[in-house]
């Protein structure tokens, strides 16, 4: 049940830090000045770097599932439970690289 909490916390951070990547990406494309430009555009570079890093099918997880919010977009193809496998090691490979950078 640990790994469980765990798991659950790793996701809510992996999508917190989707959706600020998100809105840093919408205020430098629609804001003329923002308060500090540079401070979203070093983020959206550490974010975009971790994605680069990370594997193919783990990247593809991460931007359907917390960046595009896509539902259900691998049911074309993956089983349920190479999912949901591959979106575990995709959350943990994700915030290594993140946190790494």
């Amino acid at each position: 049940m640990n790994s469980l909490k765990t798991m659950v916390k790793m996701e809510d951070e992996v999508g917190l830090i989707a959706s600020i990547y998100v809105m840093s990406i919408k205020l430098l494309v629609t804001s003329k000045q923002t308060i500090n430009p540079y401070s979203h555009i070093i983020y959206i570079h550490r974010v975009d770097e971790a994605l680069r890093l990370i594997d193919e099918h783990h990247r593809q997880v991460i931007q359907n599932d917390f960046i595009n919010h896509k539902h259900q977009w691998w049911k074309h193809f993956y089983s349920a439970e190479r999912y949901l496998s591959l979106r575990h090691e995709a959350v943990g490979s994700f915030l290594t690289h993140f946190y790494e950078g």
